[in-house]
């Protein structure tokens, strides 16, 4: 299990930012990617029913 602090949020936009370049550079489909993806999915699980709060 995963467990973000208030400073993970960095860690999970630097992820994303990576991903974009990877996906850029024809990296969609393979096993990085989609590890990369299983990753961010995890950062984002216990976050994600506080931003749907606030929308």
């Amino acid at each position: 299990m995963i467990i973000l602090n208030q400073y993970d949020h960095f860690l999970v936009m630097e992820l994303m930012n990576e991903m974009y370049k990877a996906r850029e550079a024809g990296a969609v489909g393979s096993q990085d990617w989609n590890e990369a993806v299983e990753i961010y999915l995890k950062m984002m699980a216990p976050i994600t029913p506080h931003i749907a709060e606030e929308l």
